[in-house]
């Protein structure tokens, strides 16, 4: 358990940061409690952590925010949100806001601040995101009764760029929310809920919804998006660069890419006339090899334990499923520094019995996708030129592993592609998910004892 290292009240709040704040390649916690003390805990092992930095402060700073690149500077930051409340005059009520950077390993300093007066520490919050889509990440400042997005203007500068009011909302939610490619922002105003998003004047057509960047192995980087109404093809850019001027398909394969090289994407629309539509926001992927299930091993009556080769994100448990049927997954936990993910379930497990256990978009921290999620498709006449199934095959206590590659019978009797762009949306989706799924030999069995 980790507790608070300052001296006071100590009182936490509910919002804590995770990152690494110092660039260290550590990742580190940063918390605030009710009488103005802000902490750091750095990650030293497998559920191992030390204090690493603490600054004594004033007031309520149970409000924190951060661990990303705020001012582009390359460098993450924090910010951290003081409540000064006198009971006695309520007009002296402030906040005083600071974005901290890192000085040196587990070192940092206030680099930016300002005060906004009034308002209230309950129902406020900071929330991160790209709400203009120019790869730049904004953040907001909910200072219950007033909203502020702020933006960098230089490094270790910002200004605020937009204001509206709001009620009590915690943390502000940015995303998209309905799926249109455009980032949202999402707060409580008075008896709503309230959605706001850039507004994108005299398009032709509408920017690509869905779309995703997701490595596909040593040497290619896979694109998705979403039809867009109207539109006759694509543009696609590579780290700001035109890779593809015109293409009609919706999915496509960068292949070539050098072992470990990351690359930024956006895909616009062209309509009937040619006219380019809004871009979408940039993604991001690394070219990294694919991870490998290592073992499978029931560890309790409700508990399976599954090893990967490399760091998994934090998983949510509506990503596993177990045909046939044995309950929901009600938890799904990332251990051992993320190459360990424990399912819990509902119901006790059997003892014996042969099952399927499917795992739907979990990435690792590199933006791989591993996912044996069926897919049925029509025929097609493409497919990669090797096809590979793995099996796994468990007693829960002594797993081993069977391989069926392209040394052996071919398990699809598909003939080859001639080249791994498809240009049809059927085939290129279906030359995809044979490369994502298939090729890199996801697990999709598990054989319990009979």
């Amino acid at each position: 358990m980790l507790t608070n290292p300052t001296t006071g009240s100590n009182g936490l709040g509910q919002r804590q940061v995770v990152g690494d704040m110092d660039g260290d390649g550590r990742g580190e916690l940063l918390s605030g409690d009710d009488d103005g003390d802000v902490f750091v805990y750095e990650r030293v092992a497998d559920d191992a952590y030390r204090s690493g930095w603490q600054q004594a402060g004033d007031g309520d700073a149970r409000i924190v925010g951060g661990g990303l690149d705020l001012d582009g500077d390359g460098a993450g930051e924090f910010a951290v949100a003081r409540f000064f409340n006198d009971p006695f005059d309520v007009e002296a009520r402030r906040w005083q806001v600071d974005v901290y950077g890192a000085t040196g390993d587990n070192t940092y300093a206030s680099e930016w601040q300002v005060e906004v007066l009034g308002g209230q520490p309950r129902g406020s919050g900071i929330g991160l995101g790209d709400l203009d889509g120019d790869g730049d990440v904004e953040w907001v400042l909910l200072t219950v009764p007033n909203l502020y997005v702020f933006r960098a203007t230089e490094a270790g500068a910002y200004e605020p760029v937009w204001h509206n009011k709001v009620r009590e909302t915690h943390r502000p939610l940015i995303g998209d929310v309905d799926g249109d490619g455009v980032v949202d922002l999402v707060f409580n105003g008075d008896g709503q809920v309230e959605i706001f998003s850039l507004a994108v004047e005299g398009a032709a057509v509408e920017r690509p919804a869905g779309f995703v960047a997701y490595s596909l192995g040593d040497d290619a980087i896979g694109l998705e998006w979403q039809p867009v109404a109207g539109a006759t093809e694509y543009r696609i850019l590579r780290d700001g660069e035109v890779v593809v001027d015109r293409y009609d398909g919706l999915s496509y394969i960068d292949d070539g890419l050098s072992l470990g090289a990351s690359h930024s994407y956006r895909v616009a629309a062209l309509g009937g006339d040619g006219v380019v539509g809004p871009f979408t926001v940039e993604r991001s992927a690394k070219v990294f090899p694919a991870p490998e299930l290592k073992s499978l091993q029931r560890i309790s009556t409700f508990q399976l334990a599954l090893e990967f080769s490399a760091e998994m994100e934090e998983p949510f448990a509506y990503r596993f499923r177990v045909e046939p049927d044995l309950g929901p997954v009600v938890a799904a936990v990332a251990d051992r520094g993320g190459e360990r993910i424990l399912l819990a379930f509902a119901e006790t497990l059997p003892d014996s019995g042969r099952y399927t256990l499917s795992i739907t978009g979990l990435r690792t921290i590199r933006v791989f996708l591993l996912s044996s999620m069926p897919y049925r498709a029509p025929p097609v006449r493409c497919a990669p030129k090797c096809y590979r199934q793995q099996r796994w095959r468990s007693s829960l206590t002594s797993p081993s592993l069977r391989v069926m590659d392209c040394k052996g019978p071919s398990p699809l009797a598909i003939p080859l592609c001639k080249s791994r762009r498809c240009k049809s949306t059927a085939t290129g989706s279906f030359c995809n998910w044979l490369r994502r799924y298939g090729l890199w030999g996801v697990p999709t069995a598990l054989t319990l004892p009979t």
